[in-house]
């Protein structure tokens, strides 16, 4: 397993559990369903990226994405969306997401795009 962590950030829980199982054997991953408890994660771990969902209760992924990246502008955020539209993307975009991933998605998909950001995260540190 790699030293890079990665935060899933979903409502929908199942969705994290989907992707956590998928990621878990190469990366550290936790998972929370709200912006609230991401902030709270954020503030005791090293994070080295978070998968976003855009539309969430209370504190919606476009509010969560501009707060963590004021706070954490190192840190790499992938917006995950069942609403992929050329505003989100481009909005997101202009906020420092790093892409997005349009639900339902390919867990083969996901992962292949996740190696890849992580493995620019590894090579920077260098």
């Amino acid at each position: 397993m790699s030293n890079q962590r990665i935060l899933i950030v979903d409502d929908d829980s199942s969705v994290g559990t989907v992707v956590k199982m998928a990621l878990e054997d190469s990366y550290d991953v936790a998972v929370t369903t709200s912006a609230m408890t991401a902030y709270k994660y954020l503030c005791e771990y090293k994070v080295d990226l978070v998968l976003l969902d855009i539309k969430m209760p209370h504190i919606n992924g476009i509010e969560a994405l501009k707060e963590i990246k004021k706070n954490y502008p190192e840190i790499i955020v992938i917006m995950l969306t069942a609403y992929a539209s050329k505003d989100n993307i481009n909005q997101t975009r202009s906020l420092g997401a790093h892409g997005i991933i349009s639900k339902p998605f390919e867990i083969d998909e996901l992962r292949g795009y996740v190696d890849q950001v992580i493995s620019q995260i590894s090579m920077r540190e260098c």
